[in-house]
Order: C-alpha cells, then structure tokens, then sequence
C-alpha cells in the first residue's frame, strides 16, 4: 500500500463532515515559514498547478470511486462527468500542454466527459473549436467539447474587456479594466453570463465536477455568480487563479514592484542585488477591491474546503488554518522575485470529494505533466506535509481510522 493510501480515510474533517482537530500554533507557524522560505511562494511555475490538477481528473474520479461513503449526489457527477473551463484560451507552451485545460480534458479522461468552454475572443474561440475537433478523434468515445463565446461574471451584462495592466499580450485579457486606455484596438464589449444563470439554462441533471475558472482577476465576480448552483447542486471541485488583477491594490503593488526590480538590477554583472521586502500593513485594514480572506471565507460558507497549491502539495487555508499572510499578492518579500505571478486555489466539497483531494495530494506532490515527444524539465520534490512535521502530525491525520 502506497503513501497516499494509507491516507484514505477523511483528514481533516471526519466523515459526517465536521471539522476535526485544528491547527496549532505551531504548525499554522511551521506552513507561514515554508511559504517564506520558497521565493515565489505558491507558484508553481512554468509546470503551473491548474494544468496539473486538470491532469489528475481520473485520478481524482478513482479516488472517488473507491470511497465506500460516496454520497449519491456526487456518483453521478463522477460517472458522467461534466467540466468548465471558464478563461478557455489558456493557450501555452508546450510544458503546458498545447491548448487549454478543456483540450486537456479530453486527451487524459478515460470516461465520456461533457467539456464547455468559455472564451469571450471569437478569434480565440475558433482556433480551440478547430483543436477540440481533432482532440475529441482520440477522446473517449462519446466525449463532448463545446465553445460559448462569452464572458463569465456575476450576472448577466455586457462588459469591455481590455489586455491586462502590465501586460502586452492580447490574449491576456480581463474584465477587471486593464490597460485600455493605452491599446484601443485590443478592447472591446463582450457579452457575460453567471455560472447560476448558464447552467439554469441547461438544466443539468447531475452536479458538475470541475470548474476551472482562471480570468485574469475577475475570479471574485465569478464566484459571486455561482451562488445558487453553489447552494442547489454544488460542483465537486472548483479552482481559481489568485493574482493582482483582483483589486487597483494589488496592481499598484504589483507596478511599484516591477519599477524596483528593474531599479535592481546591477548594471555590472545584470543580477538581481539583494533586499529584504516585507508588506508592513495588516491586509485586514485594507478597504477596497477583493481580498484572499473573504473569497475563501464564502467557499468555507458554502461547505468547501480550500487548499493553496504548491508543487509540493496543498496547504489548507479556510476556516481556522487561514492566516492574513496569506494574502501572497501583498506579501513583498514574496511578489517582489516574480510580480506579475499568480497563485492557484482548489476548492472541495466536503465530504467524499475532499477526502479524494486530500488521499491524492496532502502527502504526495501534485504530479508533474509529461507531453510526447517534450522533454521533461520538472522534477517533483518531496511532499509538503514532510515540511510541516511534526507541528503539523496531529491536524494533517486527524480522522484517519
């Protein structure tokens, strides 16, 4: 029996779904240093942590599968399985695999998958609808891909989108109000729709098992439009990307940021010279644009349970394992390496699904993706929990039978 097996049962929280044993002290200060020690943080750099977990689908249903208190409503969900990619155009290069996680999605599932896409460029959307017609020739048989040329938000409106503050690719789109004002021609109004009001319109018979949402900062407006389908018929899993583009803050630091690296850089040798940068202010007394605590506050509210990503593994962040240096894109010492980097959450729903998470990626790393005929430049590192014992034995096992 492997690792991660021996782990099968509930870890955190015990089956009916009640939060076990909370972190100590020292293990919520053990985590805070790890995170200080890595000098991206949370990133998982060009092997980034959504493609990762997108890759791990069928292993996430197996897990499930395997769980003999899978409740009914989720079976469904997991022998029929639907997925979201919501900010489809994820177009990267090949460590990433070439296309998005809904192309992704029907080359490593190994049952018949519902895919729909969303991507607010028609340009964009074409080429991914021209992809998925030859990935869905070596899918699993039945599989479905579906393009909606649309933005996705909190309700139903129009929005202008524009490329992101910082950024000159025009595939790096937002909704939050980018950098408009200096690229006329990248800019234009799309039609959005919420999650609750798409999905009410489809009238699905069985919940959703994976959303993936990664739109360039309006990931809080995302989840605000998934309240009912949250409340209803809640998805499996669902994961967001965390970066500047949530609040004016968070662009501003990230611009000063940007300003000193290039301050720093030695015109002698071209390296980087040291500093020591620590964000000084409590981000509880920030007031304005979207914060990490509540997003993940109203996930916990709504029964999941939330995990930042490390290559390394997952760390839980709701409830009482949350703390305010969690708040990575104001935490200097962190954004200054990489500005313009971002971080990942997953969210599950408690019960089975969290169980399936937490058997595959607590004591084990999230794997690395391989593509045919690439080479493989990342290297998976020993698993996070081995960083956060022992502080962290009693919390990280509780439940375990």
């Amino acid at each position: 029996m492997g690792r991660a097996d021996t782990f099968a049962g509930s870890l955190f929280v015990l089956a009916n779904g009640i939060f076990a044993t909370a972190p100590s002290t020292e293990c919520k200060t053990k985590a805070l240093t790890f995170m200080n020690n890595e000098p991206l943080g949370f990133q998982v750099s060009r092997n980034n942590a959504l493609k990762r977990i997108t890759a791990q689908l069928p292993a996430l249903r197996k897990a499930l599968l395997s769980d003999r208190l899978l409740e009914s409503a989720a079976l469904a969900a997991v022998k029929m399985p639907i997925v979201l990619d919501v900010g489809a155009a994820a177009f990267g290069p090949p460590e990433y695999y070439t296309g998005s996680d809904s192309l992704l999605v029907l080359k490593v599932s190994d049952v018949a998958v519902s895919v729909h896409a969303f991507e607010m460029q028609h340009s964009v959307a074409d080429q991914l609808q021209k992809e998925a017609m030859l990935a869905l020739k070596i899918a699993a048989p039945g599989s479905t891909h579906e393009v909606h040329r649309i933005g996705v938000g909190a309700k139903q409106s129009e929005l202008l989108a524009s490329p992101m503050e910082g950024t000159d690719k025009v595939q790096t789109l937002t909704l939050t109000g980018g950098s408009g004002q200096s690229k006329r021609n990248h800019v234009f109004r799309t039609r959005v729709t919420s999650l609750d009001w798409w999905e009410s319109e489809h009238s699905f018979n069985r919940s959703i098992l994976y959303i993936k949402v990664d739109t360039n900062g309006h990931e809080p407006a995302v989840l605000q439009g998934l309240t009912r389908l949250m409340s209803v018929r809640p998805p499996l899993f669902l994961s967001f990307e965390y970066s500047f583009g949530w609040s004016t803050l968070f662009s501003n630091i990230t611009i000063k940021l940007m300003r000193k690296k290039a301050r720093q850089v030695s015109a002698k040798d071209g390296t980087l010279m040291e500093r020591n940068l620590v964000f000084k202010q409590d981000p509880a007394t920030i007031v304005g644009g979207a914060m990490l605590r509540d997003f993940v506050a109203n996930l916990s509210a709504a029964h999941y349970a939330v995990y930042l990503t490390h290559e390394r593994g997952l760390v839980r962040v709701d409830g009482t394992w949350w703390q305010s240096s969690y708040e990575l894109e104001l935490n200097e010492r962190v954004k200054s390496p990489a500005p313009q980097e971002s971080w990942d959450l997953i969210a599950a729903y408690r019960g089975s699904p969290q169980r399936a998470l937490e058997r595959l990626f607590l004591f084990a790393p999230l794997p690395c993706l391989t593509v045919p005929g690439m080479p493989n430049n990342c290297k998976e590192q020993p698993p996070l929990a081995e960083a956060l014992m022992p502080e962290c034995a009693s919390a990280l096992m509780a439940g375990v039978s």
